[in-house]
């Protein structure tokens, strides 16, 4: 299931405000659009807090991970725009 039919689907439950727990790059090909989403719906009033994921884009790989680790960091980073950057840094 997309992350849009997720959304899509808690509106149609009634749900009034969204909580986005962390971990939003590191995974998927397209980063930048979702931390463009997560930051639209912060706008509204959703809450979000970062992830570790997050936080090793925003501050760089740990020595203790893996190299292919080190790449996804590295590869998510090189895609995202400043703006982008700086809302994942500016997360609790």
């Amino acid at each position: 299931m997309s992350v849009s039919a997720v959304l899509a689907h808690a509106l149609a439950q009634g749900a009034e405000r969204y909580a986005f727990l962390g971990d939003f790059v590191g995974y998927g090909a397209d980063p930048g659009w979702v931390v463009d989403l997560v930051r639209t719906h912060v706008a509204r009033g959703a809450v979000a807090v970062m992830g570790n994921h997050d936080a090793a884009v925003v501050q760089g790989p740990l020595p203790t991970m893996i190299r292919e680790a080190r790449q996804v960091v590295e590869w998510t980073r090189a895609r995202l725009d400043a703006e982008q950057l700086d809302f994942l840094a500016t997360l609790p």
